[in-house]
């Protein structure tokens, strides 16, 4: 049987980090207005993520009872006819789990790049709010470019290494990254935890673990809201 990684709502997902933000505390109602369209984005995620998960789940025991019957009812002395039926029997089950295994790859990385989506979405917006406060302007960020946003943002004195949820963020974002471009493991994402045995492996064939993904991405945005709404109080 295939295995179908689980996915929690950072907000419940209980071995999140001591430190993870499950929801942003701000008095700004820009900022407030972010963090509710963020934090439902990420749960509406999970959900449908969840919904497709169970599907496969079922369809994967059906197919778990078929070969189950199968083998009650095969007959050691079967003739020929019957071998090469039972052979495509097991060819067409080995092409469903097949199947079904690359289904859930392909949510697995369709949810990884989404969370960076809402990552980008709140890194964009928060400055804008920011720059707005600093110097009376609308501006929106020019570039989501990542080492373009850490710039502007520590020009402004927030460090986004420092939030938290930062690690698997930005590991979120490297997957995100490969997914559209190369296809393969970097030798950057090899030297995390999930990836450390993966260098130069097809993504479409690795089953990646969202959990810490998602949960990092979801706490990096909430954090950063924080340290936003922050950086305006000390403006007044």
């Amino acid at each position: 049987m295939n295995k179908f990684p689980p996915l929690s709502f950072p907000w419940n997902y209980k071995t999140s980090q001591e430190n993870s933000v499950a929801m942003a505390f701000v008095s700004s109602s820009e900022l407030l207005a972010i963090a509710s369209r963020i934090h439902w984005e990420f749960h509406d995620l999970v959900i449908a993520y969840d919904m497709l998960r169970q599907t496969l789940i079922e369809r994967d025991r059906s197919i778990q009872v078929r070969v189950d019957e199968m083998k009650k009812n095969s007959d050691n002395t079967c003739d020929e006819i019957q071998g090469v039926m039972k052979a495509r029997f097991l060819e067409d089950i080995r092409a469903e789990d097949m199947m079904l295994a690359q289904i859930n790859r392909t949510s697995v990385r369709s949810i990884v790049v989404n969370s960076w989506i809402l990552v980008e979405s709140t890194l964009g917006e928060a400055y804008s709010v920011l720059l707005q406060e600093i110097s009376e302007t609308s501006t929106n960020s020019k570039s989501y470019r990542w080492d373009q946003l850490s710039f502007q943002f520590s020009e402004a004195g927030i460090s986004l290494t420092n939030l938290s949820g930062f690690e698997n963020a930005n590991l979120c974002r490297m997957v995100n990254n490969a997914i559209k471009h190369a296809g393969k493991v970097s030798e950057t994402m090899s030297q995390s935890d999930q990836f450390s045995q993966a260098f130069g492996k097809q993504l479409r064939n690795i089953d990646i673990l969202p959990q810490p993904l998602v949960t990092g991405a979801h706490s990096f945005c909430m954090d950063l809201l924080e340290r936003v709404q922050e950086k305006i109080d000390t403006l007044k």
